[in-house]
């Protein structure tokens, strides 16, 4: 029975595609004593909510009732395409408190929402049933299809024109014809929505059609840049547009596609009653470490007064550009003595912020913070600092306002890693280019296209380069 209800939600799953992709997994039988599990192991849909949810989170139902096991001391593991090295482990596990028959097992990853296979294995004894004996092990496969990046990131941006919807893995996007469906653009939660157009783009010229372009305008039709403070949503509702991948005898045999329709989706923006200072070390380029961070405030601050009480923090970013706020890496805060213009007078700059490194675990200062490569934000705390700003949009009268928080991205590099981008460029006759985060920009172009880049860190042809 447990085999066929398995048989039949990938069935399910794969019955939302005019032809269905390959599974490229087995799926295993449910040991006894358990009766289901989230996600149902086969394909995940991870496109919805404000971010894609992919396997972070994964829930198991008993056929009894279960207890936490204090004495567990193996953790559970996830594999992601790589089967033999975990990509993240966890002992992290709760107990449905309603029903007492279901427990979650949380990552420390934040969401694994990549394209690709994966492997779950919990141990046996990760929890307790209720009698005594432990829950048995459990092996889980599943396979993300299709995901999605969206720019801006939902979170505190410094103004919003255009929202841009990515879908790697497709060769097409098809808006749907259902006129119930809605799509909508608003502010603060409340009636006042703005009319919202959007278009299917081939942003890269590589031949795929795979990008939603939402413009926001007011009711008389016109675009607008949205600079004015508030909490803004984007709401599309689920099947307004289809996503279409290709395979791989389309050529010959046109029914080979696979076309799956957006789940509801919804993105949340907050611009900020403040601008977003200026930092040093800039965002724009990779570093190998951090010293300390110096904020400039904006010309629009008559005066500023920087908060030495609260503690601002820098957090890991996983690969699909999402904050693991769960643990802070380093501290970073304000001393008052590290920031004195004159000491001898207590003066402090005038139009900037100094902020020091300190030890999460002990507290102590940090001369020098150098985590391992990779992506890593630092999100100051609400409230860092307050004072008189003047407001830039006419009518608004100077007012006393305390900092919102902000994210400021980096991107760490072992120099002795990433090659020089000229001599990447110089040996090869044609190039193809990926961000960091995945997004292919350039599909066997002529070299030259490298030097219309922003700068930054690229994968071409395969090597790690810096763009200055």
């Amino acid at each position: 029975m447990k085999n066929l209800l398995l048989i039949v939600a990938l069935l399910l799953a794969c019955s939302m595609s005019a032809k269905s992709p390959e599974l490229e997994i087995t799926p295993q039988p449910l040991p006894d004593g358990v009766s289901a599990v989230f996600p149902t192991q086969g394909f995940v849909e991870v496109s919805g909510s404000a971010y894609p949810k992919g396997v972070s989170n994964v829930g198991v139902n008993f056929s009894s009732y279960i207890v936490p096991n204090p004495d567990n001391t193996t953790p559970a593991l996830l594999y992601f395409n790589d089967m033999e090295t975990p990509a993240d482990t966890t002992l992290a596990s709760s107990v449905d408190v309603m029903t007492n028959i279901g427990g979650g097992v949380v990552f420390k990853g934040a969401t694994w929402n990549k394209t690709g296979i994966y492997k779950v294995e919990i141990p046996e004894g990760f929890w307790k049933f209720e009698e005594g004996a432990l829950t048995p092990a459990l092996t889980l496969y599943y396979q993300i299809y299709i995901g999605y990046n969206v720019l801006p990131t939902p979170g505190v941006v410094p103004e919003i024109e255009n929202i841009v919807l990515t879908f790697p893995d497709a060769d097409k996007i098809v808006a749907t014809s259902n006129p119930s469906l809605e799509l909508e653009f608003y502010k603060d939660n409340s009636d006042a929505q703005y009319t919202t157009a959007y278009s299917i783009m081939d942003y890269n010229g590589d031949g795929k059609e795979n990008e939603v372009v939402f413009t926001i305008g007011t009711s008389d039709g016109i675009s607008q840049i949205f600079i004015e403070p508030g909490i803004f949503g984007l709401r599309v509702d689920a099947g307004y547009f289809e996503y279409i991948t290709y395979g791989p005898n389309y050529a010959a045999d046109p029914t080979d596609f696979v076309s799956r329709k957006n789940e509801a989706l919804l993105f949340k923006y907050q611009i900020p009653s403040i601008p977003m200072p200026e930092i040093n070390p800039e965002t724009d380029y990779p570093v190998e470490s951090f010293d300390y961070f110096i904020l400039y405030m904006p010309d629009s601050f008559e005066k500023f007064f920087a908060n030495d009480r609260t503690s601002s923090n820098l957090y890991a970013v996983n690969e699909n550009g999402i904050v693991d706020d769960s643990r802070s890496l380093c501290r970073v805060r304000f001393v008052p003595e590290n920031n004195y213009e004159n000491p001898e007078t207590e003066e402090c700059f005038p139009d900037m912020i100094i902020l020091n490194l300190f030890d999460v675990e002990s507290g102590e200062p940090l001369e020098s913070f150098t985590p391992a490569p990779g992506t890593y934000c630092l999100r100051l705390a609400d409230g860092l600092f307050s004072g008189v700003y003047t407001s830039q949009i006419e009518g608004v009268d100077p007012e006393f306002v305390n900092s919102s928080p902000f994210d400021y991205y980096y991107i760490v590099e072992d120099s002795s890693a990433v090659k020089n981008v000229e001599e990447v460029a110089a040996a090869e006759e044609v190039v193809t280019i990926y961000t960091l985060s995945g997004i292919r920009v350039a599909h066997n172009e002529n070299p030259a296209v490298i030097s219309s880049l922003k700068p930054g860190i690229y994968i071409v042809n395969g090597k790690k380069v810096l763009k200055k």
